[in-house]
C-alpha cells in the first residue's frame, strides 16, 4: 500500500498555497496509510465509503499530478484562451489571480467564467449543469455557430439564477495583456 513521501507529505502538510492548509493541524501525517485514512474520515475529510485500497490509489494519483504540476512550465499561447472557474475557492488561494495568471499566456485574448461550486463540486450535480452548459457554449462557437451574446455580470446572475442554475455566474472579458 501507498505511503505518502516526504514531498507529497509536505504539501498535504500545507507547503503548496490552498492544499492541505488545514489537514495537518487535524491529522498526524506520520500515520501509516490505513490509520491516517480512518484519521481523515472521523476528521470528515474523507467520505466513509472509502477504503485504504481506494484511497491508496487516488493517493498514487495524486503524486502523479503533483509531480506533473512540479514539473509542469506554461509557454505561451498564440490564441483566444476561456478559463472555466469555480466561483468558491479556499481562502488561501485568494492572493493568486489565475484569471490574470492565464492571461498573461493568452496573445489572442482571455475571458473568463464564474461556475458555482469549488474544486470538487464543479463535477458533481448540481454545479456539473452549468459546466456542461458552459462547455456546450464554447464547442458551438468553436464549431462556427453563433456565439451568445455577452451580458453584463448582473444580467448574467439574473438569467442563471431564473433557470436555477446558480447564484454567482459571471462571464467578463479579461484585459489583454
Amino acid at each position: 500500500m501507498a505511503q505518502p513521501d516526504c514531498g507529497s507529505q509536505a504539501t498535504l502538510a500545507g507547503d503548496h498555497p490552498g492544499i492541505g492548509a488545514g489537514i495537518s493541524r487535524r491529522l498526524d501525517l506520520t500515520l501509516p496509510l490505513p490509520r491516517l485514512v480512518e484519521a481523515a474520515q472521523a476528521a470528515g475529510l474523507l467520505p466513509p465509503e472509502l477504503g485504504p485500497v481506494e484511497v491508496a490509489r487516488l493517493f498514487d494519483l495524486f503524486r502523479t499530478t503533483r509531480q506533473a504540476l512540479d514539473r509542469y512550465r506554461p509557454a505561451p499561447y498564440p490564441g483566444h484562451l476561456t478559463l472555466l472557474l469555480a466561483s468558491r475557492r479556499p481562502a488561501a488561494t485568494a492572493a493568486v489571480d489565475p484569471a490574470a495568471t492565464w492571461a498573461a499566456m493568452a496573445s489572442g485574448g482571455s475571458e473568463l467564467e464564474l461556475l458555482p461550486g469549488d474544486h470538487y463540486s464543479i463535477v458533481r450535480s448540481p454545479a456539473v449543469a452549468a459546466l456542461a452548459a458552459a462547455l456546450r457554449r464554447r464547442l458551438a462557437a468553436a464549431n462556427g455557430r453563433p456565439r451568445p451574446a455577452r451580458m453584463s455580470r448582473a444580467g448574467s446572475q439574473r438569467n442563471a439564477a431564473a433557470a436555477g442554475q446558480t447564484d454567482d455566474p459571471s462571464l467578463m472579458e479579461l484585459p489583454r495583456r
